[in-house]
Order: C-alpha cells, then sequence, then structure tokens
C-alpha cells in the first residue's frame, strides 16, 4: 500500500498530554488466515480497566492479504479526553476482534494528537510489530465469548527537549 500525507510541523507530547484524537495504523500479514470478517475496534482503558474509548474500525474486514490491500489507516475521533499516564497508571491500547473470528496481525502504529497549541502535539501510544517482538500476532485468540482481545505494549514517549 502506497499513501501520501502533507506533513505539518508538530511537537512532541509527553505522558500528560491530553488528545481526543487518534491515527492508527494497522497491517495484516501475509498468511492466507489473516483476514477476519469480524468488526475489529481499538480500545484505550485505564490501567485499572475502566474503558475510555472504544472505536468501530470501518471496513477493517475489506483488507486481506493482498499487498495492496493488507493495510489501513484510520483517523479516529472521540469526545472523552485521554493522557498516555493518569493516576490509575499508563494507557492500555488493545485491538480487539468483536466476534468468534481472529485477525493475524504484523504491524500496528497509533498516536493521539492533540490541536490545542499553536502547533499539534502527537503523542506516540503503539509500535508494535509481532513478528519482530516475538509475541502472537494473533487478534482474537482470547476466550472471552464477548470479544478477542490483543492487549498492545505501550511505546516509549520521547519528547523533544
Amino acid at each position: 500500500m502506497v499513501a501520501s500525507a502533507p506533513l505539518t510541523l508538530a511537537d512532541s507530547g509527553d505522558d500528560s498530554t491530553p488528545f481526543v484524537e487518534v491515527y492508527l495504523y494497522v497491517a495484516l500479514t501475509s498468511d492466507p488466515n489473516a483476514m477476519t470478517n469480524q468488526p475489529v475496534s481499538f480500545r484505550l482503558e485505564r490501567a485499572d480497566g475502566t474503558l475510555i474509548r472504544s472505536s468501530g474500525l470501518d471496513d477493517f474486514q475489506e483488507l486481506d492479504n493482498s499487498e495492496d490491500r493488507s493495510a489501513r489507516i484510520w483517523r479516529l475521533v472521540e469526545t472523552e479526553v485521554a493522557t498516555r499516564v493518569d493516576a490509575t497508571g499508563p494507557l492500555v491500547p488493545i485491538l480487539r476482534v468483536d466476534g468468534p473470528d481472529n485477525a493475524m496481525i504484523r504491524s500496528v502504529v497509533a498516536f493521539g494528537v492533540n490541536r490545542d497549541g499553536t502547533r499539534s502535539a502527537v503523542v506516540p501510544l503503539v509500535h508494535h510489530m509481532p513478528g519482530e517482538a516475538g509475541t502472537n500476532p494473533w487478534a482474537g485468540t482470547s476466550t472471552s465469548p464477548e470479544g478477542r482481545e490483543m492487549v498492545l505494549p505501550l511505546c516509549a514517549a520521547a519528547p523533544r527537549q
């Protein structure tokens, strides 16, 4: 998949930078069973398990293992303000298959955006490649009847000084 976007100057956010907007990139592996026909959502939970937001990923089911349709970018905007870390601890990002099927994930990248200042601030959330990290690439390995989740590691934040 080839994509381009105009870039503007942005500052790096830190653990306390608030955001309501998230950009999410998800790519499937080339495995023939990587696709799912179930709805998929991206969730953000507080460290105590409280749900902050759950955004459905429209048209996720249209992804397949072909080179030109194996990845997609979503812009998710919610009213609930989130930060990387709050009083309960670090944020917990989750990719969830909302049904009995699975999806095999090659990579997930997510970042929050704060547009309140004179320049936008980008808050790093996830940069995860299960194959390189040696972790399970399947979203959908949970036995929960409500859905199947891949808990994503919160990536390091490196604000500019």
